[in-house]
């Protein structure tokens, strides 16, 4: 099993809300797929600050998104772990 390295969650705890939010609520809600929008309204913060944190969890494999719709948009979940 892995986790998140304990770096990348100390670095965004640092930071304010931002990754670590975003990221503790997909996996509170692993196997759920959510817009950027859905996100927004559920942590009630702005479109804006999710989008910067979604685009930087991307490149950490720490979460799972795919495209939806037209017009660049997105659902995310958590990464799950395999095996």
């Amino acid at each position: 099993s892995s986790s998140p390295p304990n770096f990348i969650l100390t670095a965004c705890l640092a930071r304010g809300m931002g990754q670590q939010e975003v990221y503790e609520f997909l996996a509170g809600h692993s196997g759920d797929w959510y817009s950027s929008r859905d996100i927004s309204d559920e942590l009630g913060v702005s479109i804006g600050s999710v989008t910067m944190s979604l685009k930087k969890l991307r490149d950490t494999d720490m979460i799972e998104y795919k495209e939806v719709g037209k017009r660049n948009t997105y659902h995310y979940t958590v990464q799950e772990d395999e095996g």
